[in-house]
Order: C-alpha cells, then structure tokens, then sequence
C-alpha cells in the first residue's frame, strides 16, 4: 500500500516537473497566411538582467509573396509601449495601419512617407525594434527585360537582444493593398537567461526547487520501501 501511494506521488510530481521545465517557447509557422491590411502577433514574456543580458527573440522565417510589389514589418513592442500602436477614431474605431485617409488628418506617427506601414507614435522611448521588408519587382523585371521572373521567397535570420524584463508582443503586419497574401514559414525562439523556460514561470523558480527537493524525497521513500520489502517484490 504505502509503495503504491509513494510511487502515485512519484509520478505527479514527475509529471509536473517535466511540464514546468520543458516549457520552452518556440512558435513554429507552416504557410501562415496574412493578408493584406491585416497584422497578427504573439505575446509572450521574457525575463532578462541588465548586467548578464542573454535573452533574445531569434527569427528565422521565409516570407512568400505573390505579388511584384509590397511591403511587410516585423515589429517588437514592449507591452508598456502598446498605448503607441495605432489610432482609436471618433467612432471608437481602431486603426493600426497608416493609410492615405490617415495620414491626411495629421495623426501622430502617420504622414505621407509611413503610408503601409504600422501606425506607431512618434518619440516611442525605448525606441520600437522594427524590421522592414520592400520589394519591388516591376523594376527589376523591366530592367531585365524578364516576365514574372522573380524571387517570390525572402529569407529572415534576425535577432531582437531583450535587455529587460517584460511582457513582448511580436508584430507582423502587412498594411499595404498592393502586398497581397503572405505565407509565412520558419519557427521564432524565445530565449530567456535561464534557457528556454517561459518568462511567465521565471519567478517559479523557487517552486520548482521546493518541487525538486520533494521529489527527491518521495523517491527516496520509494527506494527505502522497496529496499524493506525486497523479498516480496518480484
């Protein structure tokens, strides 16, 4: 009886020790589609040190497009800048997207050179980590004097560095018409300081040593009861 019991708490624990630590944040993609004036993101928090800063977001995506002429963003917005991302209108109607109509009513962040882009106030402090990707084909096209001869896939290899501890949203937005549908393909890695535990369970830290030492514990009960009862166990 008490072996049974001994080894139940042996395997719950297990269980959730395992659950805790293999939780690692690791967003994979597999042709997923954007479409035009359309942003998508991810939240996901992240612990990080000042003085031993390891934490990162490495991207490592392709992005297919269809179309000769387009722009796409990836943007990093801490969650205590997100009051900078787009525009709430007189009808309680949000805009995240900087179009012609907008940038024509003098909105901060939205003027006539950030039209496609994602609407973000200016004088954002820290400043917002954004990568920008723009092609244009028709140009290339007519400078060779091809047709429809074209790369259709980039390739993203980019890390965002995290130098402090915080809540993150990952960004895709694809704001221009004439981008059309995007597939994106790859995996994003969230890496805090301690590895690939979820920064939402970095201050459970203590928790899982407390488990561990119960853990511990429970197996050597475990072995003690077997090792009483040898003779019996077949």
């Amino acid at each position: 009886g008490n072996i049974r019991m001994y080894f139940v708490l042996f395997l719950v624990v297990f269980c959730c020790l395992f659950f805790l630590k293999s939780s690692c944040h690791v967003n994979r993609y597999q042709n997923q589609l954007i479409e035009p004036g359309q942003i998508q993101y991810k939240r996901v928090g992240v612990f990080s040190n000042t003085q031993q800063s390891k934490s990162f977001i490495h991207l490592n995506l392709s992005i297919e497009h269809s179309n000769n002429f387009g722009l796409f963003e990836v943007s990093l917005i801490d969650s205590s800048q997100i009051s900078h991302l787009g525009f709430i209108d007189s009808q309680k109607q949000s805009h995240y997207c900087c179009t012609e109509n907008l940038s024509s009513l003098n909105i901060a962040g939205c003027t006539r050179q950030n039209t496609g882009k994602l609407l973000i106030s200016p004088n954002t402090n820290p400043p917002i980590q954004r990568l920008e990707f723009k092609w244009n084909n028709n140009n290339e096209n007519n400078n060779s004097n091809s047709n429809n001869n074209f790369d259709t896939i980039k390739y993203v290899s980019h890390i965002f560095n995290i130098s402090q501890t915080g809540s993150f949203h990952l960004i895709f937005s694809s704001c221009l018409n004439s981008t059309g549908n995007i597939f994106i393909s790859g995996n994003i890695i969230w890496m805090n300081i301690f590895g690939h535990l979820a920064g939402e369970y970095i201050p459970l830290i203590s928790l899982f040593l407390y488990l561990s030492c119960g853990y511990a514990i429970i197996a050597f009960l475990c072995l003690y009861e077997f090792y009483k009862t040898k003779e019996k166990v077949i």
